[in-house]
């Protein structure tokens, strides 16, 4: 089977409006989906990813979605790997797939093909962790990889704690820095993109995109993403497991510990969701491949564009 060149997305910040339009796009042009966001990979969170409906599902095959549990370590390979046999499995069919979602890294690896860094050594992550546990700031750590390896640095936003820990992590098991395994694969790498994409950024207006927020997360937490969060605990999950450090399910198990109110924590949803939507944002600005239209007023060149 000849897999297809063509690669179209919908991407875009958070609570743009990517699952609707994707939806859309699919009826129109029989096609499935395939989800390119990062958490909607694991399996009972479902209120504070914003994961499609289950009516939403059975409407249009959405692949890539509930797929592994929360203490999984899902990476960018197994996400390269997974997708590429999605696009397969669409493709025998003789339908058309649709890739979604807000995470670049993963639409990143999909065109470019994957970048995956070895391994660090359990017991290095683990003094790392300690060291965090024991007081020392994440913002040390951060310099300690500003001073070891500045271009993986100027990638790793300072509060991201699983990026910073697997950068020096990496370095400390290996003696390289992420930017020299990084080199190593592109200059290995065919340099023609695999696919010829075309990524279709959506573009609300600044006070449409906080308006798209404040009501997502009045309904997530309306939903019960607080009891959706004891649920995790009660089947198993940490504080400390990647996907519940995500925006939402961190304030919840804050809530939950009593370390925080209500409206806190409902305030701190906003404002970490509002930070990563401009964080997307810059990162597409600096992408090849994208066209940045309005997700309701330019929705017709959308659906030409997709055709």
């Amino acid at each position: 089977m000849i897999r297809p060149k063509k690669l179209l997305a919908i991407a875009g910040p958070t609570a743009s409006g990517k699952t609707k339009i994707s939806i859309d796009l699919a009826l129109k042009n029989n096609a499935e989906i395939i989800s390119s966001d990062s958490l909607l990979v694991y399996k009972h969170l479902d209120i504070g990813t914003a994961k499609p409906t289950n009516e939403e599902r059975k409407t249009i095959k959405h692949h890539l979605i509930d797929i592994v549990e929360p203490w999984d370590n899902y990476t960018i390979s197994d996400f390269h790997k997974d997708a590429l046999s999605a696009i397969d499995n669409i493709s025998v069919r003789n339908k058309q797939f649709i890739v979604t979602g807000g995470a670049g890294f993963y639409l990143n690896a999909l065109i470019n093909s994957t970048f995956e860094a070895p391994k660090s050594d359990p017991e290095i992550r683990k003094t790392l962790e300690n060291r965090l546990k024991e007081g020392t700031p994440l913002g040390t750590l951060h310099n300690e990889l500003k001073s070891i390896d500045p271009e993986t640095a100027k990638r790793v936003h300072p509060n991201d704690e699983y990026r910073i820990l697997r950068a020096l992590g990496v370095y400390l098991s290996t003696g390289k820095t992420m930017t020299s395994f990084r080199q190593q694969h592109q200059d290995s790498k065919n340099k023609e993109t695999v696919f010829e994409p075309l990524i279709i950024v959506l573009n609300p207006e600044k006070e449409e995109l906080k308006t798209n927020i404040e009501v997502r997360t009045k309904k997530m937490f309306k939903d019960g993403l607080v009891e959706e969060t004891k649920n995790l605990l009660k089947i198993g999950c940490t504080p400390d497991m990647k996907p519940l450090k995500s925006i939402g399910y961190k304030q919840a198990m804050e809530l939950i510990s009593r370390k925080i109110s209500k409206e806190e924590a409902f305030a701190s949803v906003i404002k970490d969701t509002a930070a990563l939507a401009k964080r997307q944002i810059t990162w597409f600005k600096k992408q090849p491949f994208t066209i940045w239209l309005h997700p309701i007023r330019d929705i017709e060149e959308i659906r030409r564009l997709a055709c």
